[in-house]
């Protein structure tokens, strides 16, 4: 398939157009894509809240766990 100007997303902050030559199939029960493009348009912006944090559910091993956030409803 062609792709010409093809926007992959476009919301505040996240932009991304691309061009090029792309075949799609359905190989072994998995989607494939395959071909060449190129990206004609990009924006990522990033939040400027600082440094970023692991998610509540990330263990670091060798480092004590932490508590749990209280629920809502102990508050």
């Amino acid at each position: 398939m062609a792709l010409q100007s093809f926007s992959v997303f476009d919301r505040p902050g996240r932009r991304l157009v691309v061009s090029g030559q792309s075949e799609l199939a359905f190989v072994g029960g998995k989607l494939s894509l395959s071909g060449r493009i190129r990206a004609d348009q990009g924006r990522i912006g990033l939040p400027k809240m600082g440094a970023p944090d692991l998610g509540g559910d990330v263990v670091v091993v060798g480092r004590p766990r932490r508590s749990p956030p209280p629920s809502p409803a102990c508050r």
